[in-house]
């Protein structure tokens, strides 16, 4: 994976079958086609040192070793600062949330080149888009007792990423996915529309969710963000 900066950056998601947002959904263009696939090459073979919350808890299932943030989020949503990590910086925010008081998440990223480890013996699995190269992977971890759910305001994305690669993105757009609960496993589903990069960075706006999406309790939310040429 590679240096980049999304503004909403870093998060993840539950899927079931795509819907708007009620009425509050910004026009976007359609959605690449996305496959499953493993996780692009980091730009350095070192492995990373360990960082202070690479265990459970805080985390939860799969284990990011990459950069990791504590972060609250309250009735107005909240944002986060992943610092460089293997070339890449990563900037989000949550829009409005259901959140009835400031609530507690984890944000942390990867790139899957040996910093995520096993679950129940278990590899994660890789985001394959198919005619591009997966460039990070996000997971946020809702530390409270309570679901906590997105809440449509016009004109305002529910998430939102920057990332920026300082060694060049792979394309001249990108888009972002995340990881499902289908049936009894799991699927990648890619979020609506695309973002066009600009210079090492891109900015990702996501005003359209699948139905049922939320941050669940101590459960965590998956992201994957995917550049290619258009």
């Amino acid at each position: 994976m590679k240096t980049a900066l999304v503004s909403l950056t870093r998060l993840a998601l539950s899927v079931g079958a795509a819907s708007l947002f009620a009425g509050c959904a910004e026009p976007q263009s359609q959605p690449h086609v996305m496959a499953l696939s493993p996780g692009f090459l980091a730009t350095s073979g070192a492995r990373p040192p360990k960082r202070k919350c690479a265990t459970s808890p805080p985390q939860h299932e799969w284990i990011f070793e990459g950069a990791c943030q504590k972060i609250f989020l309250s009735a107005d949503g909240g944002s986060f600062d992943l610092h460089e990590y293997q070339n890449i910086t990563i900037l989000g925010t949550i829009g409005a949330t259901d959140a009835n008081k400031r609530t507690r998440f984890y944000v942390v990223d990867a790139l899957d080149n040996g910093d995520i480890k096993e679950y129940n013996s278990q590899p994660f699995p890789p985001y394959v888009e198919s005619s591009g190269t997966t460039v990070l992977y996000v997971a946020a971890i809702n530390q409270s007792r309570f679901a906590v759910e997105p809440v449509a305001r016009y004109g305002i994305p529910i998430l939102q990423y920057t990332v920026s690669d300082y060694a060049g993105l792979p394309g001249n757009v990108c888009g972002m996915a995340t990881l499902a609960t289908v049936g009894s496993g799991r699927q990648w589903t890619a979020f609506p529309g695309t973002a066009q990069v600009n210079g090492d960075s891109v900015t990702i706006d996501v005003f359209q969710a699948p139905l049922g999406f939320e941050f669940p309790s101590r459960e965590p939310v998956y992201f994957a963000i995917s550049c290619w040429t258009a």
